[in-house]
């Protein structure tokens, strides 16, 4: 798994492990470093070894993850939960909460439901009375995808107003631009930009001279109509890049990077001759131009659909290819060139989202999730779009959190949700 939109290895996740000890708070043996958030749902089945001699498949009940979770344990609480019914799939039924004398020392859980918490962008608004009035006039389904935050090291993106003169010795620009401008940059010191502080850590030591912070958008100030349409158009795009991060790096963690015996082999290569290349490691570097060959290993009994997604730096999100992979076969995605401009350096990679062919019969359609670049025109069609998503808890959750207003709720796991691999390059 992988740290969301922080793109940090998490460890394997292994055998969760409900911690019982008479007048204590229930506890489980997992914490953030798993991917456990605060409202995240587990089952609890009887320990290994079981005293009581239980069935090791029934589920005895559920438990809800508490507030502030540590990196290693998390307080858990028995809760009520609504699944399917064993008899009738297409019903649901409430199973209610546990009572403690049913609940074990070393009982096994695993994650049903996740809370992804907010989904909404953090963002750090100028004090700037013509950027505050730009904002107030964008679209009132986009505002409510922002989170208005009021300091930056609490913020995950920040709108900076800067003069011509700032633009070029702060930000790179090569030439002066014509009046003041509205950058887009992330927060510094957030998750997703550690990438961009060992880049800025490693030239300071070559060159003494950290290169300019990125900019992600400028925008001119003058134009209060013209702000505003750029404005609504490049922070939905934020929000929607975002949150695919965050559902795919929430249902890794619960695989460690693999499932239904599925995973993905990623190469750098030479040049598009290259057949060979050598192994990329996730999160490794990857030089504009260059290009990379991609390998879908099936070593499950199941034949699985797999579904490429490519969200590259500049904020695009691609349906990059559907495959259909046999059982204990491999399948070859076609070979990308990276293909970026100059500035445009930052995490991107490839998402696949992996259905077993025996629930997912019909080839699986994620093009609702498609978007352009920043700083490119695409109209709200919203609506539109959802009729793509996945007829399923999953497919409604996804695009509830990538298309409308990042609503939060728990996201059920059932045999339609699909297994998740993230694969990514700086």
């Amino acid at each position: 798994g992988r740290e969301v939109l922080g793109f940090v290895q998490w460890p394997n996740r292994g055998t969760i492990l409900l911690q019982v000890a008479e007048g204590k708070p229930l506890r489980v043996s997992a914490g953030a470093l798993a991917g456990l958030t605060p409202g995240t749902v587990l089952a609890v089945s009887p320990p290994v070894i079981d005293p009581k001699k239980r069935d090791p498949k029934e589920v005895i009940g559920y438990v809800k993850v508490g507030e502030k979770p540590t990196a290693y344990e998390a307080h858990v609480v028995p809760v009520d939960f609504e699944r399917p019914s064993p008899t009738d799939p297409n019903k649901m039924e409430k199973v209610l909460a546990p009572k403690p004398e049913d609940l074990d020392d070393l009982c096994r859980c695993a994650i049903v439901a996740r809370d992804y918490g907010e989904m909404r962008v953090k963002l750090l608004l100028p004090n700037d009375a013509a950027v505050k009035e730009a904002f107030a006039g964008v679209d009132k389904e986009v505002r409510e995808m922002i989170l208005p935050i009021p300091s930056e090291k609490d913020a995950e993106w920040v709108l900076k107003v800067v003069s011509p003169e700032v633009a070029v010795k702060e930000y790179g620009f090569k030439k002066g631009l014509t009046g003041d401008h509205v950058l887009l940059v992330r927060a510094s010191g957030h998750a997703i930009d550690r990438d961009e502080e060992k880049l800025v850590a490693e030239q300071l030591a070559k060159t003494g001279q950290a290169p300019p912070r990125r900019v992600f958008g400028a925008y001119p100030v003058g134009n209060a109509n013209q702000l505003t349409a750029n404005l609504e158009r490049d922070l939905q795009k934020v929000f929607k890049w975002q949150n695919v991060w965050k559902v795919a790096a929430g249902l890794v963690s619960e695989t460690s990077g693999s499932s239904l015996g599925v995973t993905l082999e990623t190469r750098r290569l030479k040049n598009e001759k290259d057949a060979k290349g050598e192994l990329l490691r996730s999160g490794g570097a990857v030089p504009n131009k260059g290009h990379l060959g991609f390998v879908v290993k099936n070593g499950g009994k199941h034949d699985v659909w797999v579904v490429a997604l490519w969200l590259d730096a500049e904020l695009g999100i691609y349906e990059y290819e559907v495959l259909q992979v046999q059982a204990y076969q491999d399948g070859r995605l076609s070979s990308a060139q990276i293909d970026n401009g100059p500035d445009a350096r930052g995490t991107e990679g490839l998402i696949l989202f992996v259905f077993s062919q025996a629930v997912q019969r019909e080839r699986p359609d994620f093009k609702f999730l498609s978007q352009s670049p920043l700083r490119v025109d695409e109209k709200l069609k919203r609506g539109d779009n959802m009729r793509g998503a996945p007829n399923s808890p999953f497919g409604d959750f996804v695009s509830k959190a990538t298309l409308f207003h990042g609503e939060r709720g728990p996201l059920k796991t059932e045999p339609t949700t699909p297994a998740v691999i993230v694969q990514t390059w700086f």
